[in-house]
């Protein structure tokens, strides 16, 4: 009889186990991503929701955190691989369906990833180098902060910042390792200099800094809110527990959704129990803290009707006046005056953009490929170099498609046009919350056999009712999705349709690849009924 082919691309994953709980930590920390997140939510959750408490807002999305943080350490232990949601996917429903969804992730990711190496260039970088401008009386360098909001200055320095990242994910793990923790503690002291300046700067004395800065621009904070008003804008000031505030939980969550993405690298942790449950929920937690932190300091020292009042300007006028975009980062660096400490700070927001991709691409890798490894899609993707250790060919393609999206970000507005994001992880979420809901009745083998089973609620599997709860939480956050573009995302034919679109061709490679492998005697399908080797 003939031997019978492999049924996945090979016996061995030849990935090695590396992570701790720590670097996952960390790792999962820069997904989250203080400097980009903070620089987004602060300043456009005013002009959302004007009168949001950001504070409270981000302290209400911790039982979002919770949840689907819970569910993916409970599926992680069950399944320890690496490819988070479409290895699970993929064995309790329809590796087309996994397909699918994995398409949508790393093509949204790197779409998106793309546009905030753009915002990480123009506004972080720009934004830093104007206030050391200030902090110096130095003209010359106000102006040139211009230059880097130039299609030049982004897609030049942007590609810069896409081939580091390629260099470092795709050297041997252990680099990663010794880069990741330098990055993060350099975005760390951005955040508590920032932090730091708010904290000891009042009301008053930020009021008279931002009128000295920016007197020569006929701007003052009076005159900000007045020239708001005199626009048509109702300025609600702040309202803690209205419907401002509860509208914006769901910003906040999006905003520190990532400390889940420890799942994608599960077959290269050494403890997965302990590993995720640091990364994925005391890691969610704490940081749904420091977004309370610093919202609640920072909207305590600009005041919100002040910062109701120059978001609505910003995002919502052409009568926006200031020479540069503003965000908490650039006033938080004036009130610190120091260009020393500015610089400082000004690497650290950086070394967040550079941290993110980098981190975005080792997960992005890592699912495309566990598809390769199991010949959902060429097993050429799974390659995995034998003295590197690391899968070379998907990460030259997310290099490509990061690349893309840098481009697309400076031409073609992509972010604004037709990405949502918001979308594409919310349905996500809650249909791995479907899925843990079937999990131990459709694959009971595996189930059983899992740490997860001893947990059940009478005779009821613990993780079914957490997938019902996660299936609830995330359907509603999806429909709030589609009801407001404005917040979450693009919701016109052209966006929604490009999410049929990309997700259909990843259910349709599967089928293609299926009878590829076929002709070649191999059946693919035989992969899915049990877990991938280590």
């Amino acid at each position: 009889m003939p031997e019978q082919p492999v049924t996945f691309a090979r016996d061995a994953t030849g990935l090695v186990k590396e992570f701790s709980p720590l670097i996952t930590l960390i790792t999962t920390i820069v997904l989250t991503n203080y400097g980009l997140g903070l620089a987004t939510y602060i300043p456009y959750s005013p002009y959302l929701y004007p009168g949001s408490d950001l504070g409270t807002a981000a302290l209400l999305a911790i039982p979002f955190v919770l949840v689907l943080g819970l569910l993916y350490v409970w599926f992680t232990m069950s399944m320890p691989r690496s490819g988070g949601e479409y290895v699970w996917i993929s064995r309790i429903t329809h590796p087309a369906i996994a397909l699918g969804f994995g398409f949508l992730f790393v093509f949204y990711q790197a779409m998106f990833w793309g546009s905030l190496l753009n915002y990480t260039i123009s506004y972080l970088l720009g934004g830093g180098v104007a206030s050391i401008g200030y902090a110096t009386s130095n003209q010359s360098m106000i102006s040139a902060a211009a230059f880097y909001s130039t299609p030049l200055a982004i897609i030049g320095l942007g590609t810069v910042l896409v081939i580091v990242m390629f260099l470092i994910t795709a050297a041997p793990i252990r680099l990663y390792l010794s880069i990741q923790p330098v990055l993060w503690a350099l975005g760390m002291v951005a955040i508590i200099l920032s932090l730091g300046a708010f904290v000891v700067a009042s009301r008053s004395g930020f009021e008279s800094t931002f009128n000295s800065v920016f007197a020569s621009y006929d701007a003052t904070y009076s005159g900000i809110i007045s020239k708001a008003n005199s626009l048509g804008f109702s300025n609600p000031g702040l309202v803690t527990f209205g419907l401002a505030t509860f509208s914006t939980i769901a910003f906040a969550f999006i905003s520190i959704q990532g400390f889940q993405f420890g799942a994608y690298f599960g077959g290269e942790m050494r403890n997965v129990r302990r590993t995720m449950t640091v990364a994925a929920l005391a890691g969610g937690v704490f940081s749904a803290l420091v977004y309370a932190a610093y919202g609640y300091i920072s909207q305590g020292v600009m005041g919100a009707s002040f910062m109701n009042a120059i978001s609505y300007l910003q995002y919502g006028t052409s009568s926006y006046s200031l020479p540069v975009p503003w965000n908490n980062f650039f006033f938080s660096m004036l009130l610190l005056k120091n260009p020393v400490l500015i610089g400082i700070t000004v690497v650290g927001l950086v070394a967040w953009g550079i941290s993110g991709a980098v981190a975005i691409a080792l997960i992005d890798s890592r699912i495309m490929f566990a598809w390769g490894f199991d010949r959902a899609v060429s097993a050429k993707i799974s390659y995995v170099s034998d003295r590197l250790h690391t899968p070379v060919v998907a990460l030259v393609i997310f290099a490509v498609l990061i690349e893309i999206g840098l481009v697309l970000s400076v031409y073609g507005g992509v972010i604004f046009s037709f990405l949502n994001i918001t979308l594409v992880l919310t349905a996500l979420f809650a249909f791995v919350g479907f899925v843990a809901v079937i999990f131990p009745y459709r694959r009971k083998g595996v189930f059983e056999t899992s740490p997860v089973s001893k947990y059940k609620v009478g005779s009821i599997p613990a993780i079914s009712l957490l997938g019902g709860l996660c299936l609830v939480m995330f359907s509603f956050l999806t429909y709030y999705a589609l009801l407001n573009p404005a917040a979450e995302g693009p919701t016109s034919a052209p966006a929604l349709a490009s999410l049929v679109v990309i997700f259909l061709i990843g259910a349709g490679v599967y089928f293609l690849s299926r009878a590829y492998y076929r002709s070649k005697g191999i059946d693919i399908s035989r992969a899915f009924a049990e877990i991938p080797p280590e």
